[in-house]
């Protein structure tokens, strides 16, 4: 009799629940990519329906899915307290995803009247010191100062929105980063933000829904995105994959032409080396280095930073 507790079919059927329950904002590629491209997308696929049917996918499709998710030796799928204390790290993992990400707090340059407490909590962001930007925030908007800044209240919601995501809450960071697109596409005078706030706003979206959100929207704000591209922001170009790629493989098609029609534009001018790293160490997009049109940007870029 052998001891793997793979053998057990409950074993094997709550394993996967529990890889979609934490990954099922992900597209099939990303899927792919989080069990090191062990499995294919139709066996994903195949196993996603199994688990809606109450039924158990293979022995080889449960040990991928117990090392994406960080499954130790002998852990106990019975066991609640194992289980809670299982979803914890990954939640951790994924804060510290985010945590580790660029940060960039002059995104335009476009003049306005700060507020005083602005220089504190540019500081606190770069310190990724989230709750204490909260903090900072919500002290200044119960102020009376708050009516003196309208002209802020874009940047203020884009930063409660990274705030909130960095801290793991996906249905405040949605609102916030809404908040700050519909601001700054009403004002309509600083086209860099409108850019970068659509774009977070997207993935905002399909960071907190089940499936893919509206799609409409998204589809929407992404075009926005690119047609407001920040001169000194190349990062929204890469948000922009990320996003299309959640979508479907036509759609990050389309968009990764659109794209690459922005590098190759010889009046563009961005730090190359910079954008090519970035392009490359996404971990949303590792499933698609092998993507003609992907690889063809990113060929691009790389020979325009020797330029």
């Amino acid at each position: 009799m052998t001891d793997d507790p793979l053998v057990n079919v409950d074993t094997r059927r709550d394993i996967a629940i529990q890889f979609f329950l934490l990954f099922q904002n992900l597209s099939l590629e990303e899927m792919k990519s989080r069990v090191g491209g062990r499995l294919s997308k139709q066996t994903i696929s195949r196993d996603r329906e199994k688990v809606a049917k109450r039924e158990a996918p293979s022995k080889a499709s449960a040990e991928a899915y117990a090392a994406a998710i960080g499954r130790p030796s002998g852990y106990n799928t019975g066991d609640m307290q194992e289980l809670i204390e299982l979803m914890e790290d990954v939640t951790d993992k994924r804060r510290g995803f985010w945590n580790s990400q660029p940060i960039q707090v002059h995104e335009t340059g476009v003049r306005i009247a700060q507020p005083k407490m602005f220089p504190r909590l540019e500081q606190r962001i770069l310190e990724r010191e989230w709750t204490a930007a909260i903090d900072i925030i919500q002290t200044f908007l119960e102020s009376g100062d708050a009516e003196k800044h309208e002209d802020s209240f874009h940047y203020i919601e884009f930063y409660l929105g990274m705030a909130y995501r960095n801290l793991g809450d996906t249905k405040a960071a949605r609102k916030h980063f809404g908040e700050s697109f519909t601001i700054a596409r009403r004002s309509d005078f600083d086209l860099n933000m409108k850019s970068h706030a659509a774009v977070h706003y997207a993935l905002a979206i399909q960071e907190s829904a089940t499936k893919n959100g509206d799609k409409e929207c998204i589809l929407e704000l992404l075009q926005i995105a690119i047609d407001n591209l920040p001169e000194d922001y190349p990062e929204t170009l890469v948000n922009v994959l990320i996003v299309a790629s959640r979508l479907s493989d036509e759609w990050f098609g389309l968009f990764a032409g659109r794209i690459y029609d922005i590098v190759k534009d010889p009046r563009i001018n961005h730090d190359w080396a910079s954008l090519c790293s970035k392009f490359m160490e996404q971990d949303g997009l590792q499933g698609y280095h092998e993507n003609d049109m992907f690889k063809l940007i990113v060929e691009t870029v790389d020979a325009r930073r020797n330029t």
